[in-house]
C-alpha cells in the first residue's frame, strides 16, 4: 500500500513587497482572511485551514516538489515591478530543476507572463488557452456541511442524477431539445437532421443559435413579404 505524503513546495516571499495578501494555498500556515457576517462565502476556508499542513508542507527549494508564487497573480500584476518578480521566480524554479505553479484568481483572460509557469486559473477560454494554462474553479463554500446539516447525501452511483434550478419558461428538458433539433433540421434545409455530438468546438455550439437566428430571419422576411402584397387603402388604415 502507497501512502500519500504531503506536497513540498518552495513559496519564498523575499522579493515580494510588504503587504501582500498570502496566496489560498498558505492559509494553513498564514491563516485565511475573516469572512462578513452573513457572507454567502462565509467559512469556506475553514476545513482546508484545519486539514492543510497534512496536504502541503513548507520546505526549501532543495527538496520541494515545486516552487509556488506565493501571492495570486492578480495581485502582482499591479505592480510596475510585476515582470520583475516574475522571472526571478521563473529563475527560482529554473535553477533548482522544479516547476514554477502560478494562481490566476480573477475574471481576466490576460495572459501571464512568467517564463514557463504553469497557471492554475478561474477565466479562460478554450481556443486561446496556452499550454501550460489549466482551469480551476473558485472556491465555494461547503453548503452541506455549512447549511444543510444533517442531510443524507446519497451514496455515489455510476449514473449520476441531475438537478436544476433557475429559471427556464417553457424548457420541460425533452420537448426543449427536440423544439431545438427540429430548428436546426429546419435551418440545415436538405441536410441531415442529426444532433451535433457533444464538443467543445464553435460548429456544434453555435448550431442552436444558427438555428434560431435562421428562424428569425425567415420571419422578418414573411411578414416584410406579407406588408407588401396589402393594398395602399389596407396600409392606410393599419395601426
Amino acid at each position: 500500500m502507497v501512502t500519500a505524503r504531503a506536497l513540498r513546495i518552495d513559496a519564498d516571499a523575499g522579493v515580494l513587497p510588504d503587504g501582500l495578501p498570502p496566496l489560498t494555498l498558505l492559509y494553513p500556515f498564514h491563516g485565511a482572511p475573516a469572512s462578513a457576517p452573513g457572507s454567502p462565502t462565509g467559512g469556506r476556508f475553514d476545513r482546508y485551514v484545519a486539514v492543510g499542513r497534512e496536504l502541503v508542507e513548507l520546505t526549501g527549494p532543495d527538496e520541494a516538489d515545486v516552487c509556488v508564487l506565493p501571492v495570486a497573480w492578480e495581485h502582482v500584476e499591479r505592480l510596475p515591478e510585476a515582470d520583475a518578480i516574475g522571472r526571478r521566480y521563473a529563475e527560482r524554479a529554473r535553477a533548482h530543476g522544479i516547476p514554477l505553479v502560478v494562481f490566476y484568481v480573477a475574471d481576466s483572460e490576460e495572459p501571464v507572463p512568467v517564463g514557463d509557469a504553469w497557471v492554475y486559473r478561474t477565466s479562460l477560454r478554450r481556443s486561446r488557452r496556452g499550454p501550460r494554462e489549466l482551469a480551476m474553479p473558485a472556491l465555494s463554500m461547503d453548503v452541506v456541511r455549512q447549511e444543510l446539516g444533517d442531510l443524507e447525501v446519497r451514496p455515489w452511483a455510476p449514473r449520476p442524477t441531475v438537478g436544476f434550478c433557475g429559471y427556464a419558461p417553457g424548457a420541460e428538458p425533452a420537448r426543449s431539445a427536440r423544439s431545438v433539433a427540429r430548428a436546426v433540421k429546419r435551418a440545415s434545409g436538405s441536410r441531415a437532421a442529426t444532433w451535433p455530438r457533444a464538443s467543445t468546438r464553435g460548429p456544434a455550439r453555435s448550431a442552436p443559435f444558427a438555428a434560431a437566428r435562421a428562424c428569425s430571419s425567415r420571419r422578418s422576411s414573411a411578414t416584410r413579404s406579407g406588408r407588401e402584397r396589402s393594398s395602399p387603402a389596407d396600409r392606410a388604415t393599419s395601426p
